[in-house]
This record gives structure tokens, C-alpha cells and sequence, in this order.
């Protein structure tokens, strides 16, 4: 299928409950008198008086790097995962090791740390002494070590929002997923720095890439919003080879020319360290299956035309108004795919509950105006306050509605089902 799975075992950010199981393993061997078996696989330092605050709210998520029981455990749990692949001849050609999202504040007053490095050791030289010995670890059994960009990146009180680079590169050797995208805060140009580094890299935008964004401000959306709102449009009309070339964008999320003309381009004899673009879908808020099909689907579709597609003429545009005007005939030729066709496919062939946009409306003097995203799903709609139906009227064109009343509108699919609905509101002059 053309598949390949690139295992991840985040280390030593992320790791919550190997810490939790690893200190129950070690209170059930000290409980039986076996001192050495309990230390054997030991992540936490006891006596470590350090307050760190992780991205999630954790304090106690941060494996203790300074712990040889804690490289045992990690060399433990790589070599079962690399005889998987043994066992069944597979090469793994590649391994993440997370470490994203590592706080400010882990280890510094780690008494272990201090014991083995000194009361006044440097953090950021720990931390890299750590990635060292997982580099090592990892290139030893032929594999290349991947993660995210925070491994290249300086281990500083800045925490998510450092932008100074290693000065070790590790022979350019791991291939960093560079996530941390957000408009505005200086580090969507990070993948084209590593690429004209050399490091080998992908293009994890969160700010594009992150199925788990919600789409607006609407509270009945699934999904969260710290990397902003991330709807179908910015998945679609984002260049990933010139992050800044989509005018239109760039206006959407108020990105001026001088901060522009501040950031670095990929130069064009290291456009093939940019290995390419990657989804994520993560599933901290995914509370049942439909919550992950509505998130997935038709997400990926627009992720595959970017993807996949041919870099569209329109985005090497120097006129907004040019630029903006093709955009727009190939966003409503493709949205118009998706709805006509590609749904409809859906529908009939899998069971999947992707997500049916609600329609946006209008009254104005009295007559009702409804759209829908995608052009060829059905809009039923009520003006009596109930929830339409199956049964219920399907707009095709504006309609004249009486004064009074309730108007519901909601978007269904070739089999009935419908999505969320929503209550258009008056204008002033009804």
C-alpha cells in the first residue's frame, strides 16, 4: 500500500504515564524488598523541587534526564519496538522521539542533577547532552532519529516561543517536524531555516495542518484553537514552499509586508531538504468516533490537494485583486467537487460521519438567503423554531418568509443525515 509507519516514543517531554507506571513498578519492588529491580526502570526523581508548568497543565509529565534508569527505559522500549520490526523484516527506516513541548523549569532543581553535574549546571547543555545519547542510541541500531524542531532549537526559559538554533547540528543527520506555525508569532519560516541548514525536513504547520483547530469561533465546534482557527480554506489556498506567497491569507490572518520582509525563504538549491507536508490529528479532545470522523473527513481531502496537487498558477501573483479572483474560481470549483461528488462517494461507500458544515444565512427584507459550503449537499430548513428534518423544506432558491417567524437551517447528505443546525437572525430592517 505503499504505507510506512514511523513509530514515536516521546522522551522526555510527553511522557506521563510511563512516569506514573514506572513509580508504581518502583513502590511495588521496594514493597517486596528488591531495591535494584525497583530503580531498574526509575523516570522520576523523588527529591526534584522543580516547577515547571507543561502546554497541557502538567507538572509531573518530564522524565528525569539525569537518571541512568531513565536511558535503560528508553533503550528498553526502543529495542522491543525495533524487534518488531526484526521479526517481521521490516527495515525501520526511521524513529521519532517526540520531545516536543519540554517547559521551562523541569531539572533545574533536580538533586540528582546537581549531585551529577554541578549546583550550577546549564540546562540547555543537559538537555543536549540528553539528545546526544538518544542520537547515539538510535544511529547505533541503523536508524535515522526524527522528532519535532524543538530538539534543534535552544532549551531556554522562552520555552514554545525560542527561535535560536542549535549550534549542534548532529551532522544534519534527524529530520525535524516542524509544527509550531502559529501567524504572527515569528516561527513560520522555521522549516525553510533548518532546509537551508541542511537538515532533511517536513512542514507540520498547526496553523494549516492540524485537524484538531476549530474551524471558527463557534462554541459547538469540536476541536481547540491555540494555534488560532484553522478552517478548510487555509488548509487548501496555504503555499507550503512560501508560506507569505497567498496574499489573501496573509490579509485573513493581518500579516504585513515588514514582518515579511523579516522572515527567510527556502533558497531554491535546498528546495529537496523540504521532504514535504504532514497532517496531525490529536485526540485529546476526540470523545468518540463521529467526533473523529467529523474532524478527519473532509479534512484530509483538502490536506491530500495540497498535498498532491500542482502548485497553482495564481499563487505566483504580485496583484492581490489578481490573485485573489483565480483563487476564488478554483476554491468554488473545488468545494463544488467535494459536495457534488466526493461526499456523495462517501456516503454511499463507507460509513463515515464526516462533517456537514453548518449553512451560513441571511434575511433581508423579508426574503431568506442560505449557502452552503459545499455546493450539492441539501439545506432544509424551518420558520416555525423547529429543528428541520428530513421532512422539512429544502432551499434551492431566496424565499420570502412572514415577519414572525423562527427560522432554522441545517445541511444534509445523500442519506438523510444532517449536521449541526443554526438560527439565522433578523437584520434591522425586517
Amino acid at each position: 500500500m505503499g504505507i510506512k509507519v514511523i513509530p514515536q516514543i516521546s522522551f522526555p517531554s510527553h511522557a506521563r504515564s510511563a512516569i506514573k507506571a514506572m513509580e508504581t513498578r518502583y513502590f511495588n519492588y521496594m514493597e517486596s524488598g528488591d531495591i535494584d529491580k525497583a530503580n531498574e526502570y526509575l523516570l522520576t526523581d523523588f527529591n526534584d523541587k522543580s516547577k515547571y508548568r507543561s502546554a497541557q497543565g502538567y507538572n509531573d509529565n518530564i522524565i528525569c534526564i539525569c537518571f541512568e534508569s531513565s536511558y535503560k527505559f528508553y533503550h528498553k522500549v526502543f529495542s522491543e519496538v525495533k524487534a518488531m520490526y526484526d521479526e517481521a523484516n521490516i527495515k525501520m527506516g526511521k524513529f521519532s522521539i517526540g520531545a516536543d513541548e519540554v517547559p521551562y523549569g523541569a531539572w533545574i532543581k533536580s538533586k540528582i542533577c546537581k549531585e551529577k553535574y554541578g549546583v550550577d549546571f546549564d540546562v540547555d547543555d543537559l538537555y543536549l547532552s540528553n539528545l546526544k545519547r538518544l542520537f547515539t542510541m538510535i544511529k547505533e541500531r541503523g536508524v535515522t532519529m526524527t522528532g519535532w524542531e524543538d530538539i534543534l532549537l535552544v532549551q531556554s526559559s522562552k520555552s514554545q516561543n525560542e527561535k535560536n538554533i542549535r549550534l549542534e547540528h548532529f551532522d544534519y543527520q534527524p529530520i525535524p517536524y516542524v509544527w509550531n506555525n502559529t501567524w504572527g508569532e515569528g516561527r513560520e519560516d522555521m522549516i525553510y531555516k533548518f532546509a537551508n541548514l541542511g537538515f532533511k525536513t517536513v512542514m507540520s504547520n498547526s496553523s494549516a495542518f492540524y485537524f484538531d483547530m476549530s474551524d471558527n469561533k463557534d462554541f459547538e465546534n469540536y476541536g481547540l484553537n491555540w494555534s488560532g482557527y484553522v478552517d478548510y480554506f487555509d488548509t487548501w489556498a496555504i503555499d507550503p514552499l512560501d508560506i507569505f506567497s497567498n496574499k489573501v491569507l496573509n490579509a485573513k490572518h493581518g500579516i504585513h509586508q515588514k514582518y515579511i520582509d523579516k522572515t527567510e525563504k527556502i533558497k531554491s538549491e535546498n528546495i529537496d531538504n523540504f521532504l514535504g507536508i504532514q497532517s496531525q490529528l490529536w485526540t485529546e479532545t476526540v470523545i468518540d468516533n463521529q467526533v473523529f470522523d467529523e474532524l478527519f473527513m473532509p479534512n484530509i481531502i483538502f490536506f491530500s490537494e495540497r498535498a498532491w496537487g500542482k502548485r497553482p498558477e495564481w499563487i505566483l501573483s504580485k496583484n492581490f485583486e489578481d490573485q485573489k479572483s483565480k483563487m476564488i474560481l478554483d476554491w468554488e470549483k473545488f468545494t463544488s467537487f467535494i459536495g457534488g461528488s466526493f461526499l456523495p462517494f462517501i456516503t454511499e461507500n463507507f460509513q463515515i460521519k464526516y462533517h456537514l458544515p453548518k449553512p451560513g444565512g441571511k434575511l433581508i427584507r423579508k426574503k431568506l438567503f442560505l449557502k452552503t459550503l459545499f455546493p450539492g449537499l441539501k439545506i432544509r430548513y424551518t420558520c416555525d423554531g423547529s429543528i428541520p428534518n428530513i421532512n422539512s423544506k429544502v432551499y434551492s432558491k431566496p424565499v420570502v418568509v412572514k415577519k414572525n417567524s423562527d427560522i432554522y437551517a441545517r445541511s444534509f447528505d445523500e442519506s438523510g443525515r444532517g449536521g449541526l443546525s443554526i438560527k439565522i437572525e433578523k437584520d434591522g430592517n425586517y
